[in-house]
């Protein structure tokens, strides 16, 4: 079993940090990570209990992931995402995140950015300060240490599904996606959506319908992001609700009244 994650020194990047992280809770076996410069032959050969990460020149699915070697594969914590916990690529890939640490790492930030059609972002000091720390250490083997690493790919991970499960809620049939030239509004009155990672994965939604999280026979009607394109109180001209944020972003319905809306008489709007 592997106790030992080697990586390269110097400045490190979201897709090594991450990938040690995540590693950490593949095996709980894993007591010191490495970061050396160079990584040779002999001890790719001969350290079988070692996993390589971006570094060596090397990619096996089992222990070496490296991609520098070859420009078609993609950064090491994808690599390892896919080979040690199953995800599919098109899935990742579909996670700005994940593309954007992807493209950096293989391409630069310029031309990610370039790819991904971003400006240069504002400097994420969370993001910078745990990297600037994690560059600087060579041997990291200190308990609780490793288990703050270990947490923090844990929720990584907790990230990853939690995507993924309201990805499966859009891939269900009571789901339905209404296009307007405005955006997108999601309308399922059968399940409680994440907001917040809905948003993510659907970059152009302006309003969801679906079910409270608080009682199955209420619906709230949300504006998303303050889009003035979707607009919720705009149901008091059909039926009055149970509930209407003073603001307008949030309204709440009982589900016997669906029948009634019609999800195009909320979208409004200079």
């Amino acid at each position: 079993m592997f106790e030992t994650i080697i990586t390269h020194s110097g400045l490190a990047h979201p897709d090594d940090f991450l990938s040690c992280c995540v590693l950490l809770n593949k095996y709980p076996t894993i007591e010191t990570i490495q970061r050396v410069d160079v990584v040779d032959e002999e001890k790719l050969l001969n350290y079988k209990e070692a996993i390589i990460v971006d570094i060596g020149g090397d990619y096996n699915c089992v222990r070496l992931f490296d991609h520098h070697h070859d420009p078609h594969l993609h950064c090491s914590l994808i690599l390892i995402l896919i080979d040690k916990f199953g995800y599919d690529i098109d899935f990742l890939l579909s996670i700005p995140e994940i593309q954007y640490i992807d493209l950096q790492d293989r391409y630069g930030v310029k031309k990610a950015q370039e790819i991904m059609n971003i400006s240069s972002p504002l400097i994420n000091l969370i993001e910078y300060s745990i990297l600037r720390w994690f560059s600087r250490e060579v041997v990291i083997m200190h308990r609780n240490t490793l288990e703050l690493l270990k947490e923090i790919g844990k929720q990584f991970l907790k990230y990853i599904d939690d995507l993924h499960k309201e990805d499966e809620k859009l891939m269900n049939s009571s789901t339905k996606l209404f296009k307007t030239k405005h955006g997108s509004i999601i309308y399922n009155p059968y399940t409680t959506f994440n907001i917040t990672i809905l948003n993510k994965l659907i970059p152009d939604l302006i309003g969801v319908i679906h079910q409270s999280d608080r009682d199955y026979n209420l619906i709230n009607i949300v504006q998303i992001n303050s889009n003035p394109y979707f607009q919720p109180a705009m149901i008091t001209k059909i039926l009055t609700p149970v509930f209407l944020h003073k603001t307008g972003f949030l309204a709440v319905v009982k589900r016997e009244d669906l029948s009634k809306i019609n999800v195009f008489d909320l979208v409004g709007g200079e």
